[in-house]
């Protein structure tokens, strides 16, 4: 048998012994009730027996439920056989006490074993069933026979009793062996389905997050290729969707926004970051690596950035069920705006904002501070931060405003990683498109 199917079935008869456990301990009520109607006279049935009878029923129900609290495979199996024999030994003593005529009850022990898909133990129940109704028709031969009518020796009647019974149970004994055979085979293949559903649909789940991390990937390349278009936007982008990781996980810390920035959401902001100036791509080159300050006319076209990335993403193929589109349009549309609702492209306010958008406005303007650019070099870190506790409430949301305070030391660890990394590379870009103006300025004279 194979692994998954053993556990399959030990599972089984864990449950099936929790039923047959409670089952035990209805049997507790029967002792009850041979006692109150013999006392009425409607039975009669020794008082001792009933008082040991009740005895018996709680002593096996506590033990039943005891060994079913053990974890241990081998208890279980003990557990199985244990109730099973007591549940036939009280069928049994019923049957003894002469109150009540039994017939079907024999069979529904065996019947009940079946549900344990267990072939060796409904076999066995059956035959030691089969005993216990065998010593249950001797005994009474001696103790009722002299009320039976008939012209027949008590010895014939044994014999006829036994083999009108020995038909009985040979009859249970091959339906039982059937049913638990077909049963035990049919569960079988339904776990083996079962597993190779969940192996299928594992198999669906990894292929699933394959494809995400390749569609992620492609928004890097994306990114990567709008950084070869401008010489620090390509950095911004991946410095920003660090930012925005850190951020949220500072607000979540600090007790904010729990419900909303769960490990997934985080996830979809921290990758949707990437996307926040692909509108960048419809600037001409000439103005977004512009050296020195942006004229009145050059910054309004740099405003139209948002609204240029959020067309754009219109086009882009549907993520996640949609739920990345969404936020990334939102970073990229309004990352802008400001908590006082003096920032663009819509001039929104404080919670109108997007959180995702809030959060990416305060990772947007923590990179461009610390960060080189070729009208400024790179503000130190706490010089930084002083513009964070200025602005709180009018650029950016209060919580978020003291988030990106709360984590100088992480902010310091990361920004010298990013100038230990890049410094080289941004040193030869740098040079590139000052060199790139000053011919430019030489073909315009």
């Amino acid at each position: 048998m194979k692994e998954d199917d053993k556990e399959f079935f030990i599972e089984n008869i864990v449950n099936v012994n929790r039923t047959t456990e409670k089952i035990l301990f209805g049997t507790i009520i029967v002792p009850v009730v041979f006692y109150i109607f013999t006392v009425i006279g409607l039975w009669e049935v020794p008082h001792a027996f009933s008082v040991s009878l009740f005895f018996q029923e709680i002593i096996v129900s506590l033990i039943s439920h005891f060994i079913n609290r053990v974890s241990n495979k081998k208890f279980q199996y003990f557990s199985m056989y244990f109730e099973t024999i007591a549940a036939s030994i009280f069928v049994a003593a019923m049957a003894y006490s002469g109150a009540i005529r039994l017939s079907i009850s024999y069979a529904l022990i065996p019947i009940i074993s079946c549900l344990y898909y267990n072939k060796r133990l409904s076999r066995l129940t059956t035959i030691y069933n089969y005993i216990f109704v065998i010593l249950i028709v001797i005994y009474k031969s001696y103790t009722i026979f002299d009320v039976i009518v008939g012209r027949f020796t008590r010895e014939i009647w044994i014999i006829q009793m036994c083999m009108g019974y020995t038909v009985e149970f040979a009859f249970l004994f091959f339906t039982i062996n059937q049913l638990c055979k077909r049963t035990h085979r049919t569960m079988t293949k339904l776990n083996r389905t079962k597993n190779e559903y969940n192996n299928l649909n594992e198999i669906l789940i990894e292929k699933n997050r394959s494809l995400d991390k390749t569609q992620y990937k492609i928004i890097q390349f994306v990114s990567q290729c709008l950084g070869s278009h401008d010489l620090f936007t390509g950095h911004h982008v991946a410095h920003t969707q660090v930012y925005v990781e850190m951020i949220c996980r500072q607000l979540v810390a600090s007790g904010h926004y729990k419900a909303e920035l769960t490990e997934r959401n985080i996830y979809l902001f921290q990758n949707a970051a990437f996307l926040h100036d692909i509108g960048k791509i419809h600037i001409p080159e000439g103005v977004l690596n512009k050296i020195g300050k942006f004229t009145d006319a050059e910054f309004e076209l740099m405003k139209t950035h948002p609204v240029e990335g959020h067309k754009l993403l219109e086009f882009l193929p549907s993520i996640g069920n949609g739920e990345f589109n969404k936020i990334a349009k939102q970073m990229c549309l309004w990352h802008h705006e400001k908590w006082n609702g003096t920032g663009y492209p819509d001039g929104l306010r404080e919670y109108e904002i997007p959180l995702c958008a809030r959060i990416m406005a305060a990772a947007d303007v923590l990179d461009a501070l610390i960060s080189q650019r070729l009208y400024k070099e790179a503000m130190d870190v706490d010089s930084a931060l002083v513009i964070f506790e200025n602005t709180s409430g009018i650029h950016f949301e209060p919580a978020i405003s003291k988030a990106v305070v709360d984590c100088r030391n992480k902010i310091i660890e990361i920004d010298n990683q990013f100038k230990e990394t890049e410094a080289k590379q941004n040193s030869e870009e740098l040079k590139w498109w000052q060199d790139y103006h000053e011919n430019l300025k030489k073909i315009v004279s």
